[in-house]
């Protein structure tokens, strides 16, 4: 393991900073398959990635690594990852990225690098930027990665390669997978990025452990083009509700009724239901263009009561 960055954000510690343990710090993004072409006018993409703290207090995330496969020799290849105490405040990012060699050792310069490769993309303040000299190595046809405690203690995994993204990214060289927050405010399933930039590396919204979500249907776009392979050809859907007894079913039907597929069959809406539609039927056939209907039936396991939402989404071919 190697001491990596030039930031500020390697501080000495308040006493009240403890090592986190499961649950407390979560791998939120990850780019593995970067884009790196000298023809295109472009910085090349670098290798990161971004966890978060999603515990209820500051952490010491000194002496963490990550650890992947197995080689050859039966010994885990540790990823580099930082000796030194850092603190993480509660909803705090860390970003643990690929810092070129040839490039200034100081605070400033990495910002710089960052905002030239993902311009659309700008980390908020509560980001500790953590560089490291040497390429994370990460693999572009599958591997699972192990966030380790310094102590060798497992605290998240994830499994990278194109079996993460959204099966209707096609293209997915450049993109990052995340982990879609939820409308409690909780980190949840794992997708692809549909930022512009492909990726949004030291940003992501502040998990609200407190706040009381909007029940209801919820629809990231209006509108979606499936044919493109872009951000826009897939409209993500969520369902929340503040009766963890609800049980969620989400189906598509067509303008005039018919029923298109099954998103969701049936399932506990716990910190809120997420789905993608990719504009296809149940068949996995591209429907035509037009106007389709997404609807949620949240049924009330205990009291039997039920309630359905409504959105309508434009298929444009």
């Amino acid at each position: 393991m190697l001491s990596v960055g030039t930031s500020p954000g390697l501080i000495s510690l308040p006493v009240q900073a403890s090592p986190p343990i499961a649950g407390d710090l979560r791998i939120s993004e990850v780019l593995y398959d970067t884009i790196e072409d000298a023809f295109d006018n472009r910085a090349d993409q670098v290798e990161f990635i971004e966890l978060m703290n999603v515990g209820d207090e500051p952490l010491d995330i000194g002496g963490l690594y990550f650890s992947g496969p197995e080689t050859d020799l039966g010994k885990p290849s540790d990823l580099p990852f930082l000796h030194a105490q850092t603190r993480l405040s509660v909803g705090e990012i860390a970003l643990v990225f690929h810092y070129p060699r040839d490039f200034p050792d100081d605070a400033l310069h990495e910002k710089r690098l960052l905002r030239s490769i993902w311009p659309n993309s700008h980390g908020p303040a509560r980001t500790i930027f953590l560089p490291v000299r040497q390429r994370l190595g990460l693999s572009n046809t599958g591997e699972l990665i192990l966030l380790m405690s310094s102590q060798g203690i497992e605290l998240d995994r994830v499994w990278i390669g194109k079996d993460r993204h959204h099966p209707a990214v096609k293209n997915t060289k450049g993109r990052s997978i995340v982990r879609l927050l939820s409308a409690t405010g909780q980190l949840g399933n794992w997708s692809s990025s549909t930022h512009e930039d492909g990726a949004t590396p030291g940003y992501a919204q502040p998990v609200q452990q407190t706040d009381q979500p909007k029940s209801g249907l919820h629809i990231d776009r209006t509108s979606i083009y499936p044919t493109d392979d872009s951000a826009d050809n897939v409209v993500h859907i969520e369902v929340a509700s503040q009766n963890p007894s609800d049980i969620v079913r989400i189906r598509v039907f067509s303008a005039d009724g018919h029923d298109v597929t099954e998103l969701v069959a049936g399932k506990f809406v716990d910190n809120g239901v997420s789905v993608a539609w990719n504009g296809r039927d149940e068949n996995h056939n591209l429907v035509s263009a037009g106007i389709y209907i997404i609807v949620a039936h949240v049924f009330d396991s205990i009291s039997g009561s039920h309630r359905s939402y409504k959105k309508a989404v434009a298929v444009l071919l």
